[in-house]
């Protein structure tokens, strides 16, 4: 009967009401190892072997769901992609606040640090810039919310 159920005993405890036959508790499993494939095939009953239905799912593998909820979110993965420009990656909201709480409301000022910003050759220099001509010229306050994310886009556009 290779390939069929088998209930295990008290088959009407697997059943509801009717005649809708439930999964049986163990199913049963051919198990052929690399060699016993070098001759005839061995006969069907030695090979048989027992497993819970539980047991046989479990060693699945993940599914994509599962596989993509252990992983990053969405989210964190734009966060953190890699942008070509700086200029397109920050909306009209941020350059409002960066024009207004790290620049002093100087427009002109902002352009001038992006394009500046674009010219470096790493997050190491740009970094260095930040730290040694923007925060010291408009007293930043390097902790505020503003000044981490201006160095999080810069540091996305490095990375």
């Amino acid at each position: 009967r290779q390939g069929n159920f088998e209930p295990s005993p008290g088959s009407s405890q697997n059943q509801l009401s009717g005649s809708i036959p439930l999964l049986p508790s163990t199913l049963k499993v051919i198990v052929v190892t690399n060699n016993q494939l070098s001759g005839p095939l061995p006969l069907l009953n030695n090979v048989l072997e027992e497993v819970r239905l539980n047991e046989k799912l479990a060693s699945e593998k993940k599914s994509l769901n599962d596989q993509a909820s252990s992983n990053r979110s969405v989210l964190d993965m734009h966060q953190s992609s890699k942008i070509e420009g700086l200029s397109s990656a920050i909306s009209l909201n941020q350059r409002f606040l960066f024009t207004n709480n790290l620049f002093g409301g100087n427009i002109q000022a902002f352009s001038h640090a992006l394009e500046e910003l674009e010219l470096c050759k790493d997050f190491s220099e740009a970094k260095e810039l930040i730290l040694k001509k923007y925060v010291p010229r408009y007293l930043w306050d390097i902790t505020s919310a503003e000044a981490e994310e201006f160095i999080d886009i810069v540091k996305r556009r490095f990375n």
